[in-house]
């Protein structure tokens, strides 16, 4: 699975997400999702999601390589989901 992190500043709904993406997302913030599919490119992901000219503001990212400090379960989380395909 290809893993991206969601940013939406207020215009993304958490249903959205959790709909779209039922078993595969991790809430980092109110406005922020790492999230697991099937989907190849960030935009496929923003569309998943509804988002576009009409729909709420998100930016995607893809998570290729990633480097950070967070909660030890979300890159556990992550490693799974990548490892899943």
């Amino acid at each position: 699975m290809n893993c991206f992190v969601v940013i939406s500043p207020g215009g993304l709904s958490a249903s959205a997400v959790t709909d779209a993406f039922p078993d595969n997302y991790s809430v980092v913030e109110d406005t922020a999702w790492v999230i697991a599919g099937s989907q190849r490119t960030c935009s496929e992901v923003c569309e998943t999601l509804g988002g576009g000219q009409e729909g709420p503001e998100i930016v995607v990212v893809k998570m290729d390589d990633y480097y950070g400090f967070f909660d030890r379960a979300l890159w556990e989380k992550v490693n799974d989901w990548r490892t899943r395909s």
